[in-house]
């Protein structure tokens, strides 16, 4: 749902456009996340929110004229706060090895530096590219974690898993060979 959302933002409110091929990828994409929702039978909230709200991250970070090293740097600055009185709160009600255990710190620690450096990758891409464009690249993201989960941790691939998977890529790819399409006359 990310992806579908920031090519919409892109479309909406930074007044992106696309070439016939796109439309078509964008559709594609569409259909295949509809596929998904509606085999599901449910909406998913968290989804959603989590949709919504990197959505409009990465519409700010498009909007915001400032350097990736630093905005990054401030962003986490506000949430360090919170984050160490989480931490703190977690401790003391006994609930979180985090501290307790070097192992599990030490694995929260790298995930968060691991964490931040695509972050900062994307700070600086959707600087460079529409972001309908970061959009549609970021269903690598969960083509991925597909392709882990059915080939190393030998989750079920059904028929439905096979029908999402082909209509987003073939919207993917679509909107990738338009681009490149729509480069090459420039």
């Amino acid at each position: 749902m990310a992806p579908m959302l920031n090519v919409t933002l892109g479309f909406l409110l930074l007044q992106e456009r696309f070439i016939k091929i796109q439309w078509a990828a964008v559709l594609f994409a569409l259909a295949g996340m509809g596929y998904a929702l509606a085999v599901s039978g449910s909406v998913p909230a968290f989804a959603l929110a989590l949709a919504f709200s990197f959505g409009f991250y990465g519409f700010s970070r498009k909007k915001i004229d400032a350097m990736s090293i630093p905005m990054l740097f401030i962003e986490t600055l506000v949430l360090f706060i919170p984050a160490l009185a989480y931490i703190d709160f977690r401790v003391a009600m006994g609930t979180t090895p985090f501290l307790e255990q070097s192992v599990v710190s030490l694995w929260c620690v790298g995930a968060g530096i691991v964490t931040s450096l695509p972050l900062l990758w994307f700070a600086a891409a959707v600087k460079r590219l529409n972001l309908s464009t970061i959009g549609i690249l970021q269903y690598l993201s969960p083509s991925i974690a597909f392709i882990l989960g059915v080939f190393v941790y030998k989750e079920p691939f059904t028929l439905h898993n096979l029908v999402t998977f082909l209509f987003i890529w073939a919207g993917v790819l679509l909107y990738v060979w338009g681009s490149a399409k729509q480069t090459k006359k420039f």
